[in-house]
């Protein structure tokens, strides 16, 4: 495994705990089997060494991860985590399976991560359908939890480039490209319009 996939398996794996550290306080049903097992396999892909330490991403990750928190409660962690996050889960996963940019296990952790998060978003996507809010509602609730997450995300692209963009040939902007693809359909599934979904997108990035 080459020192950037140690580096990339090391942002992940705080992601992925974060993400299941919301799960079980405030969305216990999105803890799959699968999601433990996913940040399982990627757990064990992490150096013993934090190599993280000292470098830009270990400084723009954590507010990232306080914007993932929203205000703490269910909501948050349907829409943040459960929608918005695992949707990038799938795009990145997807992504990281393909190309030879990994060694075998780290391929083969990133296929089984992309089913896990793929079966997440689609639960997240029918409980917030089953609560029963009208669309503005819904779209009130995307728009307020995303806009945070999605400017500290902005943030990280050029971390992200200036560590992944060369040696894994990951860019932010190929990512968010199709990042963007995944999440507009099932903004569809919940009525948002696609116009407002891409202004409300490109605001959020741009302010």
């Amino acid at each position: 495994m080459t020192e950037h996939e140690a580096a990339l398996w090391s942002l992940l794996h705080r992601v992925e705990t974060h993400t299941a550290a919301r799960y079980a306080a405030q969305a216990p049903a999105l803890l799959t089997d699968d999601k433990r097992e996913a940040a399982a396999r990627i757990a064990a892909l992490v150096p013993s060494q934090d190599v993280l330490a000292g470098t830009e991403l270990a400084e723009v990750l954590p507010p990232l991860l306080g914007a993932a928190e929203g205000q703490g409660g269910p909501h948050d962690a349907l829409w943040i985590q459960g929608l918005l996050l695992e949707l990038l889960g799938v795009t990145l996963y997807r992504a990281l399976q393909q190309g030879g940019r990994l060694s075998a296990e780290g391929e083969a952790a990133a296929s089984f991560a992309l089913q896990a998060s793929s079966t997440t978003a689609a639960l997240a996507a029918a409980q917030i359908s089953a609560l029963g809010f009208t669309v503005e509602d819904n779209f009130a609730l995307f728009t307020g939890r995303s806009e945070p997450v999605l400017q500290q995300l902005d943030h990280l692209g050029e971390a992200l480039d200036a560590r992944f963009g060369g040696p894994l040939d990951l860019l932010f902007s190929d990512v968010m490209g199709d990042y963007v693809a995944e999440l507009l359909p099932v903004c569809g599934e919940l009525g948002f319009g696609r116009r407002q979904v891409m202004v409300h997108l490109t605001s959020a990035m741009m302010g």
